[in-house]
C-alpha cells in the first residue's frame, strides 16, 4: 500500500491510489484490532490518507468524491479507535485534523448536512489542538483550521451559527480565535 500510495505521487495517481485502498484494505485482514492494534490503526490511518488523497485529485470524477470522503472519514475514525486499544506513537491529532478538513469539505457541498458537518469538524480541531502543544509546528495548521472552520459557521449559518461554534471551543483558546 505505501509502495503504490508513494509512486502515485509521481504518476498515473488516480490508479496508483486505487491500488494502495486495495493493498491497505487486503493488509487489515492480518492487522486487525485484536492481532494488533497498533498496526492496523497505522493501516487504517494510511486507508484514510489514500482515500482523501482520492477524493481531492484533479483528476478523479466528481461523483465519486463524496463517496472516496465518506470512506476516508471512516478509515481515520477506526484509527483513533484501533490506536484506543494500544499504545501507540500515532500522531492522532493529525488525523483528527484530516477529519476535521474532511468533514468542512463535506459541509461546503452537502446543504442538508452543512451544520452537522461544520460542527464535527469544529469538534476534531477543538480535540487536535488540545492533543497538540501550542510550540510546535502542527499546532498552527490546526488553529487556522479551527479559525476558517468558525468563519465558514458564519457564513454557512448565519450569526446564531458563529456563536454556537464559539460556545464549541474551550475558554483556553477562545481569546486566540477572536483576534
Amino acid at each position: 500500500g505505501i509502495a503504490y500510495w508513494s509512486l502515485s505521487r509521481h504518476e498515473r495517481s488516480v490508479f496508483l491510489l486505487k491500488h494502495a485502498i486495495a493493498a491497505y484494505r487486503d493488509a487489515l485482514h492480518y492487522r486487525t484490532p485484536t492481532t494488533d492494534p497498533t498496526a492496523c490503526a497505522s493501516t487504517y490511518n494510511n486507508l484514510g490518507t489514500a482515500f482523501w488523497e482520492l477524493a481531492n485529485h484533479p483528476d478523479t470524477p466528481a461523483a465519486p468524491q463524496g463517496r472516496y470522503q465518506q470512506n476516508a472519514v471512516i478509515a481515520y475514525e477506526a484509527a483513533l479507535k484501533a490506536s484506543e486499544l494500544a499504545p501507540s506513537n500515532m500522531d492522532l491529532a493529525s488525523i483528527r485534523h484530516c477529519l476535521g478538513s474532511i468533514y468542512d469539505k463535506m459541509a461546503q457541498t452537502a446543504d442538508a448536512q452543512t451544520a452537522g458537518n461544520l460542527q464535527r469538524a469544529l469538534s476534531h480541531y477543538v480535540v487536535a489542538l488540545q492533543q497538540t502543544p501550542k510550540t510546535t509546528a502542527a499546532y498552527d495548521p490546526i488553529f487556522k483550521a479551527l479559525v476558517r472552520n468558525v468563519a465558514m459557521h458564519y457564513e454557512m449559518l448565519g450569526l446564531e451559527g458563529q456563536q454556537q461554534a464559539l460556545s464549541g471551543i474551550p475558554a483556553a483558546i477562545l481569546p486566540d480565535v477572536m483576534l
